[in-house]
């Protein structure tokens, strides 16, 4: 029986440091699931930031796809409307062989007068039209740029709101 009661100091002593040790554990596993959960959300929030960039770099390949085939459907326009000029002055020509070579060379001059102002016409549209376009992609950069800022102002936000408060490890010491 004295041999029990000098053991049981001993052993009260030992269960009391495994149970601070249990504890020390509990709070360590607790900082550390935190740790892990505020990781996987910032996970996520790249994940679908990747995800946006993604959809946004297929949405302007899409543009420049269609972009490009409508400049070709112009051009083929373009030379379908040459062509058919050219046709006219064949025509012209066969057919009026009885006119006077005054009264060709006068329809010749006009045509070229014509097409040269289509093509005036033509490339002050074009310019207009490009003036358009970039002032276009400047609004639209404005706003992706101002919907960032928005976006990252409220992400700081909610990894203020859910930081860890910091580990407070209890200052009694293991033995």
């Amino acid at each position: 029986m004295r041999e029990d009661a000098k053991q049981l100091p001993k052993l009260e002593k030992k269960v009391m440091r495994r149970e601070q040790q249990s504890q020390t554990l509990e709070q360590t596993l607790d900082v550390v699931t935190q740790l892990l959960h505020q990781a996987m959300e910032e996970n996520s929030a790249v994940k679908l930031r990747a995800k946006l960039q993604h959809e946004e770099h297929k949405a302007q390949m899409d543009n420049q796809e269609r972009f490009l085939k409508e400049q070709m459907d112009k051009m083929e326009k373009e030379r379908n409307f040459e062509k058919q000029l050219q046709e006219e002055r064949a025509k012209a020509k066969d057919s009026d062989q009885r006119l006077r070579n005054e009264e060709i060379e006068r329809f010749i001059n006009r045509q070229v007068k014509e097409v040269k102002k289509f093509e005036a016409d033509r490339e002050k549209l074009m310019r207009a039209h490009e003036q358009k376009k970039l002032e276009l992609k400047k609004r639209r950069r404005a706003e992706k740029v101002e919907l960032e800022k928005e976006f990252d102002a409220a992400l700081t936000k909610l990894m203020e709101k859910h930081a860890p408060r910091g580990f407070h490890a209890s200052s009694t010491s293991i033995s």
